[in-house]
């Protein structure tokens, strides 16, 4: 199978323990990766330097580049891409737990779909105990589906893609758009005609918590998603009127109160 690399950003409030258990899923997979790029998004803790020194030996390469300053997830992937050594690249948060045979999957759905490029797949959430899941969200699998869905909503876990690197700096890698980063990738991608999937498996054990919930709530995360619909509507991958009928739901959404916000999510748009 083709071989690829693994891009994770880090900065200052990741827990180390976290981030350590998620290095580990990553190791202990049906696949083995060979390359691993770690983005320090700013100066760090000790207790995360001693995670990262702690597992480099486990890769044949590992690489860290360091940022003097916090600069955002989207800038940061951005310049990791440019250190990624193979064409495939799988995503990985510094708080998740990838199952073991994500990769696997994820390599299989590459060699049998020429042209593919970016494929995710199903999450698990939890809070706690990775072995007490809340819930899973599925996404929308076939092509089709995925431009649809895309037109209201991320059609992509994105702790959980794989995607090819010169595809992505194709339409212009990442860029900064605050908790929008992926999304506005993906449209940019689709938008262009690029092939996508989605696998109904499992992939991803997602943490997550009530911080979660209440960074999609509030003014500024409602006018970066008006923000984020309005260049949508500008590319001509969404008219007006579902330009609206897209900013009216986040409206209610972003200012709802956050336990509210956490039902909806966690019951009715999983």
């Amino acid at each position: 199978m083709e071989k690829f690399s693994i891009l994770m950003s880090v900065y200052k409030n990741d827990r180390p323990e976290w981030l350590r258990q998620a290095f580990d899923s990553v190791i202990d997979q049906t696949r083995i990766l060979d390359d691993v790029v770690v983005v320090l998004d700013g100066p760090v803790s000790n207790g995360i330097e001693n995670v990262l020194d702690g597992v480099k030996n486990s890769f044949d390469s590992f690489q860290i580049v360091r940022l003097s300053e916090n600069v955002g997830l989207g800038r940061a992937l951005s310049k990791g891409l440019n250190y990624v050594k193979n064409s495939l690249v799988a995503r990985i948060d510094a708080d998740d737990i990838s199952v073991d045979n994500r990769f696997e999957i994820q390599l299989n759905e590459f060699s049998h779909n020429q042209g593919l490029a970016i494929t995710s797949g199903a999450i698990s959430e939890f809070k706690h105990d990775v072995d007490e899941k809340m819930t899973i969200k599925n996404m929308p699998l076939m092509h089709d589906e995925i431009c649809e869905y895309s037109k209201l909503r991320n059609p992509f876990n994105h702790p959980a893609v794989m995607f090819r690197k010169e595809m992505v700096q194709q339409v212009g890698s990442y860029q900064h758009f605050p908790l929008f980063e992926d999304y506005h990738l993906w449209v940019r991608m689709l938008n262009s005609g690029m092939k996508t999937s989605n696998v109904p498996e499992i992939l991803v054990n997602m943490r997550v918590g009530a911080g979660l919930y209440n960074r999609r709530g509030g003014v500024n995360h409602l006018l970066n998603a008006i923000k984020l619909r309005k260049e949508f509507q500008a590319w001509g991958w969404i008219s007006r009127l579902e330009a609206l009928k897209a900013n009216l739901a986040m409206t209610v959404i972003t200012l709802m109160p956050s336990a509210l916000r956490k039902m909806l999510y966690t019951q009715a748009l999983r």
